[in-house]
């Protein structure tokens, strides 16, 4: 699950990793910036070779890898999510051509509809 994070975060520009960070933020308690998933999401980003068990116990202080598979888990879904927010569609759109504009916005709307369904 680490490599795919990993892949993700190569994949995503400079103003996209800045939109995540704020994004998994909002996750935070009040008052509170730091997030498990945005801990694991600077681990993976600045650790080349990390594993399961380096992150569990970075983490957790702790060896079982569970809580850090099911944490790895959410992160990538969470990644995915900010890729749909609407100033890195919006961004992504501007810099391409008019018609593939108009695609990401149509596919985005379905996406939306497929999950309100």
């Amino acid at each position: 699950m680490l490599e795919l994070i990993k892949e993700l975060a190569d994949c995503l520009s400079i103003q996209q990793k800045k939109v995540l960070r704020k994004y998994l933020t909002a996750f935070a308690r009040r008052g509170s910036a730091d997030t498990l998933l945005l801990k694991l999401f600077d681990l993976v980003v600045q650790h080349e070779h990390l594993t399961l068990q380096n992150a569990a116990s970075l983490l957790y202080q702790s060896k079982s890898t569970s809580r850090a598979k099911k944490l790895g888990q959410r992160l990538y879904i969470k990644i995915l999510d900010s890729t749909l927010i609407d100033i890195n569609t919006t961004r992504l759109a501007k810099s391409a051509e008019h018609k593939y504009y108009v695609l990401i916005r149509v596919k985005k709307m379905l996406l939306q509809y497929y999950v309100l369904s």
